[in-house]
Formats: C-alpha cells, structure tokens, sequence
C-alpha cells in the first residue's frame, strides 16, 4: 500500500541558502562586528541585561519535578533531562511553544506548514507523534483520538512559562502509558511571580500580530493571582512551487491563575479559554471522476480548561499533592466538497494524587494513583470515519517509587512502577530501575533500565481512513480501518548517562539509549467487500496489527560555556539510528520506512551575548540531516535577535528567522495526502512593557 510522502530534494546550494544575499551578509558581519565590540568593551560589570540571567553552576542547581514527581536537583537527577528557562524562552525569538523546542538535543522539531508540527523524542516522528507525552502543568495535552498534541492550539503566554522541562526516555513508571520516548512538562509561573501590568506586540511577516496582556495582583497577604489575554494571528507560507498555501491561522485566548498560602497548605487553581481558526487543505478520494480533489478546509478550533491543585507539607519530607482537571477540546472541519465535515469534541476529567515521605532512613518514597475519565464525541462525513461516534473510556493507576541510599550522598539506587488499567489492553506495568553515582564533586554517571507502552488510540480501535481510489468499473477505495484486537506497543529502555559541571562557567551532559520495541504498528491487507454508498464500489482494505520489531539507539550531548559573564554558548547534538524489522507473517511495505522519517544527525549552536548600553544579541544555528522517506534533504536553520532595553521594564527586539534561505521544506505527509509545504523565512519586532 502506497502513502503518499511529499517533499523536495534541497540541491548543495539550497543547503547554504538558495537566496541568502542581503541577509546571509548581514547575519554574518553583523554578529562578527557585536562580538568584535563585544570583547573590546573594557570588563563586563554593568552591562549585564535587567533580567537576571542564571549561571552555569545555578543552572545545574535549579529544581525540578518532572522526574519523579517531586522536587529534586537536576545535577542529581538519573534521568536524560534538559530545561528550558523563562530567560531561555524570551531570548530564543520563538513565538510558540513548539519552535522553543527545537534545537533541543534528542528532540525531533519538523514544521509541516504554519499550524502544524511533528514534534517527538527520540524518533518516531509524525504530526500524531505517539510516543511523547505532554503536559502543562501536569494537564496531559496528548490527544486519546489520533495519539498526539495539537500543537497549534498550545498557546499559552509565553511570558508566564517558568521553565519547561523535557525528558528522553521512558517516564511511564510515573506519569503512565504513552511517555514512551520522553516527556514534556510545561512548568507555569506562581502568580507571585507575575506581579503588575505586561504588555507586548509582535508584528511581523509571517507573526502578523501578536498581543498578550497581563495583570498580576494581590488579594490580601496571602493570595496572589493573574489574568491575561492573548491574540495570535499567523500567515501561511507556501507549496513546492513557491505558491501561497492555505494555512494561515488565529487565536484568541484567556486564562487566568491563583495562588494561595494557607494554614492547611498551598492551593493553586488555573484555567484557560481558547477560540479561533486554522486553515489547510487536503486531496481527498472520491469515487467519482476525477476521482480526487484537493480540497480547502476551514477548521474552528476551541476549548477551555481547568485545574485545581492542593499541596501540604507536613514537614520537609513529608509531601501530599492532590490534583484535578478538567479539559474540554472542540475542532470542527468544513470542505470546499459539498456536505463533508468533521466534527469532534473531547471531554477529559482527571483525578491525581501523590504522597512523597521518608519511611525509615536512606529510603524516599513516592507513590500515588489516579483516575481519568474520557468522553469523545465524533461526527464525521469525510474520509475519516468512526463507528461508534461516541465512546467513553476510564483509566486508572496507581504507582509506587522508592529511592535508596547506598553509599551516603554517592550512590542511590531508585526502583518504582505503575500499574495501569485501559478500557482497550486491560492491565499494563511499567516498572524502572535507576542507579546514580556521583563519584566525584559536580559528576554523576547514571544508568536505567525502564519498560514503557503506547496504548491504543480512539483511531486506532474504531476509526477508518480513506485513503485513495482507484479507477475502474465499479471504483477501489483504499482504505485503512481499524481492528479491535489492536495491543499496546512496548518498549524496554536501556540507558547511560554522564552529568558534570566542569567547572564554575562549563557543564556536560551526556546521555546514550538502546531502546527495544515490540508489537509495533503495520498495516496488514484486510478484507475486500463492497459498499453501495454513496455509489457501489469496492473496499479494499488495510488494518492496523502489531507485526513489526526493532531497536533504535543513539547518543545525546549538551555543553554550555560561559567564555565570559556576558557571553553564554550552548551546543547540542543528537545522533539517532533505527532499525525495524516485520515479522514473517506481515506483507506491510510501508511501515519500515519509519527508519527514515528521523534525522539521523542534528545539531544546535546557540550564543547569547550581553552588550553595552543593554543590548542583547542572540543567534541559534540549527542542523538537520536528510530524511530520505520524504526526499527531504538536510537543511540549516539561523535564528537571529537583537534586543535592546533602553527603560526599565521596556524591551524592543528584532528577530530574523530561517535567515538561510526564502523558504524550506522540513517533512511530508503521511496517512493524509496533501502537498509538501515550505516554511518561509520571517522577520518580526516586538515590543514589551512591564509595568
């Protein structure tokens, strides 16, 4: 069976820019005339940006959750973790969550047009990525319907974001099924930390307006709180051909956020509302000369959410956190095609608890357990079908973690799992072993062993896609639908791990895999029968099984340096190699080519200066090899900021971005046929006002 998998070939001059004139000359002089002035400035002392920026040896200290669901030092932490600080954030000249990700190491970031990404960890990448949970704080965004975010739609205000923190590697021993390859935890600001009046203004070629603001205040001694508004309004960019593609999109959304310190604890309770846009096209089968159309679609998108979250120390090691949410997500689908439509809503309630204590001396335990209730809605005339339209689904787990000390404040050694409940595997373990040694001052080497799983999809269990027809008399319709003895894909994870801060002004981090996959999804042929509506027609048809096997493994590197206080580099690279494999009985000749939806090699150099008189020069580089499944060679990204803050509270930026080349493509299209489209090179100023 044949997918169709768009791209275009990059030639050698493509890969150094098709068109870089004026600003490939820029971007260059430019950065060797800031650093050259930069290094004659006479000492660094007050020419550091108002924002106070963390030091590499703070870096290493600051505190994380995301791990074992407590806090923790990330110096310490037996994992493959990366953060992603506030100043990180402002500096990077992202305007979404999903291009702040890029450049992370073992992270694969490919923009398939301006509202859509495929974003996974450590291979496997797609716009529906399975195998990588997301979250904002601790709110799971990862979709039960098609396995995957809806990046477009995770737009929250990036000023508010304290840190995002991301893992490679299995995280289903605490946060269940589906953290697979890795985990994302999008940590918020605490209301008292977004104090006052924010406003900023994005405009831009591609960005074409942008507005957030925000108001932080105080309700009494012991209750702070924020609200803000957000507007996001995106231009598409372009086909193959350099032609407009159909794919501009906007946004609106509020939210709001409030902390209270209380005798019986913390308590915090947040939420947010979205409504707006996207558009995009498709080529749909039809069993009708010309038996295909490429067709526009104008998709509303809305939703709302909300959390309340309660925490008591009953003293330093000794820990209870109970959590609810509620989240609601609606997308609704219009074709240019007369009375085809796609219609779906989501409504999740989720119920969380964790008790963190120490039980006797050189034992931390954590455990916990919950519930999540699901009922999807799903009203389709388009090629994608469910049967039955509506399903409710409850999950349920309970976990157990405990971290023991061996050799006093040198070795410790952390065993755990979960134990989980799904309405379509039934009951699913997913235990984990960890050993850290920190065998010198600043350096630790870590190992783990994890088994994880991807449960099934909504799709996966009751869905049909059609695919494409083939003219004859009566027409073939091609098309993949669902089975209900569809399992669980699993995973055994074997890592290593080295984490040093070399020094006051360098840290390394290095972190290599071997991941054994089974049970992995093919497309089998299914049964041919015949359908009479709309018009008779043949049904040829391919169902999901679990008949392919492989490994994957790979290398992971991140080394800041600071050459001087006002000068920080950080370098990433990531090297990943799969290799899959059918089983005898499967005549799927697709699915393997997954090997060569990932690139192989990717790299990121990004350098932050502090100049004089408060101006601030960021430039990111990024590399990605080829993809040969979707003829997509490798391509090089620059990034280029320049901020200034010439009143306290007030900054202006310039931002240059995919400064290379007029336009690129980044991935194909799978499962879904549509044209490649090629993202555009974009300039954009923004402006921000604390007050």
């Amino acid at each position: 069976m044949q997918f169709q998998k768009g791209g275009k070939k990059i030639n050698g001059e493509a890969f150094m820019g098709r068109n870089v004139g004026v600003y490939g000359i820029a971007l260059i002089l430019g950065f060797l005339v800031t650093l050259f002035s930069a290094s004659s400035s006479p000492g660094s002392d007050g020419i550091m940006s108002e924002l106070t920026r963390m030091s590499i040896e703070e870096l290493m200290q600051i505190e994380v959750t995301t791990v074992s669901k407590r806090s923790e030092v990330f110096a310490d932490t037996p994992s493959a973790i990366y953060v992603i600080t506030a100043e990180d954030i402002r500096r990077s000249g992202a305007t979404t969550i999903a291009e702040i990700l890029r450049g992370v190491p073992g992270i694969q970031v490919n923009r398939i047009d301006s509202n859509l990404w495929a974003i996974s960890a450590r291979g496997f990448n797609e716009r529906y990525s399975n195998k990588l949970l997301v979250m904002i704080d601790g709110r799971s965004v990862y979709s039960p319907v098609y396995s995957g975010v809806y990046w477009d739609v995770q737009d929250t205000s990036l000023e508010d974001i304290e840190r995002i923190e991301i893992i490679r590697g299995p995280g289903g021993t605490i946060w269940g099924a589906n953290a697979v390859n890795g985990v994302i935890n999008i940590i918020t600001k605490d209301s008292a930390e977004s104090q006052g009046y924010l406003l900023s203004v994005t405009g831009g070629t591609e960005d074409r307006l942008i507005t957030n603001l925000r108001y932080g205040g105080k309700v009494g001694d012991d209750t702070t709180y924020r609200i803000f508004a957000k507007y996001t309004n995106r231009d598409g960019f372009v086909n193959s051909a350099g032609d407009e593609n159909p794919d501009d999109w906007f946004v609106y959304r509020a939210g709001f956020r409030v902390d209270s310190q209380l005798k019986g604890g913390k308590f915090t309770i947040e939420g947010d509302i979205y409504d707006g846009n996207v558009s995009s096209h498709e080529i749909i089968p039809l069993l009708i000369p010309p038996y295909q159309s490429d067709s526009g679609i104008d998709e509303d998108i809305s939703g709302r959410s909300l959390l309340a979250r309660w925490s008591k120390s009953f003293h330093e090691d000794n820990r209870l956190t109970l959590q609810a949410y509620y989240d609601h997500v609606k997308r609704f689908q219009r074709f240019d095609i007369e009375d085809m439509k796609e219609e779906y809503h989501i409504d999740t309630y989720d119920l969380d608890f964790t008790h963190y204590f120490i039980p006797f001396k050189h034992h931390r335990i954590t455990w916990g357990g919950g519930a999540r209730f699901i009922n999807d809605r799903i009203e389709n005339n388009s090629p994608i079908r469910f049967s039955p339209e509506e399903r409710d689904q409850a999950i349920y787990n309970i976990f157990l973690q405990d971290e023991i000390e061996i050799l006093p404040k040198r070795v410790y050694f952390t065993v755990g799992t979960k134990l989980e409940h799904n309405d379509y595997t039934g009951y699913e373990w997913e235990p984990s072993l960890r050993i850290r040694w920190r065998f010198a001052r600043n350096q630790m080497l870590w190992g783990a062993f994890s088994r994880a799983v991807r449960t099934p999809s909504r799709i996966e269990v009751d869905g049909r896609i059609d695919q494409a027809v083939i003219p004859d008399t009566p027409p073939v319709m091609l098309s993949l639908i669902a089975r209900d003895d569809f399992i669980s894909e699993e995973m055994y994870a074997y890592e290593l791990g080295y984490r040093a801060g070399v020094s006051d002004n360098l840290s390394v981090d290095v972190a290599c895999f071997f991941n054994q996959y089974d049970d992995l999804r093919t497309f089998e042929p299914g049964e041919v029968f015949l359908e009479t509506d709309p018009v008779a027609h043949v049904v040829y048809s391919f169902n999901g099984q679990n008949r392919m096997y492989g490994e994957s493994y790979g290398v992971e590197t991140s080394l800041r340096w600071e050459p001087f206080e006002w000068w920080r580099i950080t370098l990433n690279y990531s090297f990943l190699e799969i290799n899959l494999r059918r089983d005898s009985s499967s005549m799927d000749t697709e699915s393997e080519s997954l090997e060569e939806e990932n690139p192989e090699n990717q790299i990121s150099l990004i350098s932050s200066m502090d100049l004089p008189a408060d101006f601030e020069v960021d430039l990111m580089l990024h590399y990605t090899d080829r993809l040969p499944a979707y003829n997509i060679d490798d391509y090089l990204i620059a990034n280029l900021r320049v901020g200034w803050r010439p009143l306290k509270g007030l900054s202006i930026s310039l931002v240059g971005q995919n400064l290379l080349d007029n336009h690129h493509p980044e991935i194909g299209s799978k499962y879904v046929s549509t044209d490649t489209v090629e993202i555009e090179r974009g300039v954009y100023g923004k402006v921000t006002w604390e007050f």
